[in-house]
């Protein structure tokens, strides 16, 4: 048993269950792609408030980000967050 690999698939699943990030999930799951001032136009919040979200979520892959021009714009990892879908209803079926 690899206790700093549940460690940090226990951090992924608390970092999307957080509300505020939980909405930014779905606001890039609804737009596609987005940059960091209109994340946090559409959140209706601070910038430094949604680029610590984003930081946190790229940290752990949940999100992408690549440069377009002079802005990065920043999308969902659907990878991941697949994963996470697929590992959340496998334990809720044990449960």
């Amino acid at each position: 048993m690899d206790v700093d690999n549940i460690e940090r698939v226990a951090r992924k699943f608390r970092l999307v269950c957080h509300p505020e990030r939980y909405k930014m999930i779905q606001l890039l799951e609804e737009k596609g792609k987005l940059n960091v001032t209109q994340i946090y136009e559409a959140m209706k919040m601070k910038q430094p408030e949604a680029s610590h979200h984003l930081t946190l979520m790229l940290d752990y892959e949940i999100l992408k980000k690549v440069r377009e021009g002079k802005c990065s714009v920043y999308s969902n990892n659907t990878e991941v967050l697949n994963k996470i879908i697929k590992y959340s209803e496998e334990l809720s079926k044990k449960g």
